[in-house]
């Protein structure tokens, strides 16, 4: 979640993004903050009641970990490679791999096809 005059996720999209989980519909409240903090930006905003999907995993061992600990939910999890436009099915370490430029490219390319999916 962002600061005050921050967006909640940041790219270099032309869009200021507020993203919501609440229990309770608070919509122009939300509104006015994205007018506020949207100055030279195209304004989104998106929600979800808490209870929604929205679980998503960077790798096949974040996966078996969520599941591990989210007990009997049944929310599903998703890869943020689901989100990709591409085949990849995981986001490699790149700790482990030496390619920090190649991981980051490709988180940017799965969280544009996140942003789709959320704000449409």
């Amino acid at each position: 979640m962002g600061t005050s005059q921050s967006a909640d996720i940041t790219s270099n999209l032309p869009f200021h993004f507020e993203v919501k989980r609440c229990q309770r519909l608070q919509f122009r409240d939300w509104w006015s903050q994205l007018q506020s903090e949207a100055t030279d930006k195209i304004g989104v905003l998106a929600f979800r009641w808490n209870s929604g999907p929205w679980i998503i995993a960077m790798d096949a061992d974040n996966l078996d970990a969520i599941e591990a600990l989210r007990g009997g939910s049944d929310t599903p999890v998703r890869l943020l490679t689901d989100y990709a436009e591409g085949p990849e099915d995981h986001v490699p370490d790149p700790y482990f791999t030496g390619d920090f430029g190649g991981a980051l490219a490709l988180i940017e390319r799965c969280t544009r096809g996140l942003l789709r999916d959320i704000a449409p």
